[in-house]
């Protein structure tokens, strides 16, 4: 499915009002904190958007609620046929609740779990709306009140809401010095990250998790070379405005799992106590 740049794209879909609840709950206290949700079939449309467009909308009608619209939030992925030995999964089931903590990739149930997609920002709608005055990007048709599919590509709504989307991966390059923090406009406000201060720190550092030793390159050859997470021993989120990054001082690579443990508390671990507690 081909989609146009800027296209006004969002997913809607169901769930269980609560786990909707306590993901609107851990955003209150920290809105760009992911959420990640698992699906029962391959949200093979919605993955293509997410890719071609990036971060988008989705909207959430509760299950078994009243065929209304009552929660929205940003959906930053959707990872489609995850595995247990697949490190993207595990990075992505880092960021679930803790009441689903135990399901897994749903083997007790003699299930699969077909998808798995992380939020953020997700919101109670003050003023919520019916899903029949939502329309499907496939034939410009409004969903039917009895829709029973798990999700389907609509056209955003106004919702009057502001859309503050993070963007997780480290891009967006400055030139000369390594500038991050500031605002930039491309059709949704993000944070900046330095691609070359990224490229400074593995340059100095190497591609190995600085906190467990783990090396892609060495467990998964050619396929892994280059790959690791750079964490910011100065999170974004505390700093105001611009400001200049030391490679070497403000940066340090990490594989997924431990940037995952990293951010699972608030304030952050830092490397060095991960280190530690490793070590034990």
């Amino acid at each position: 499915m081909k989609f146009k740049g800027g296209t006004s794209v969002a997913v809607f879909t169901r769930n269980h009002r609560k786990y909707l609840e306590e993901a609107r709950e851990r955003n209150v206290k920290d809105p760009v904190r992911f959420t990640a949700f698992r699906s029962g079939l391959r949200w093979t449309g919605a993955h293509s958007a997410n890719v071609e467009l990036g971060p988008m909308r989705i909207y959430f009608a509760p299950v078994r609620g009243e065929k209304v619209i009552e929660y929205q939030a940003d959906l930053h992925q959707v990872h489609l046929d995850p595995s247990s030995k697949d490190p993207i999964t595990q990075e992505v089931l880092a960021c679930e609740l803790e009441s689903t903590r135990s399901e897994g990739l749903w083997e007790k149930y003699e299930k699969q779990v077909k998808t798995l997609y992380v939020i953020s920002r997700c919101e109670l709608l003050k003023e919520p709306f019916p899903i029949t005055e939502l329309i499907k990007v496939s034939d410009g048709k409004c969903i039917s009140e009895n829709y029973g599919y798990s999700y389907c590509l609509v056209l955003e709504q106004e919702t009057g809401m502001a859309r503050t989307i993070r963007v997780f991966p480290d891009e967006l390059a400055e030139l000369n010095k390594y500038i991050e923090g500031g605002k930039s406009t491309v059709s949704v406000a993000i944070r900046k990250r330095s691609a070359s201060a990224k490229e400074a720190c593995l340059k100095h550092y190497g591609c190995a998790c600085t906190a467990c030793g783990f090396d892609f390159e060495r467990t998964y050859g050619d396929i892994g070379k280059g790959f690791i997470h750079v964490h910011h021993l100065r999170s974004l989120s505390s700093v105001e405005g611009e400001f200049e990054v030391d490679p070497i001082r403000d940066l340090s690579p990490v594989c997924p799992n431990c940037h995952a443990m990293i951010h699972k508390i608030d304030p952050p671990l830092a490397v060095e106590e991960l280190r530690t507690r490793l070590s034990k």
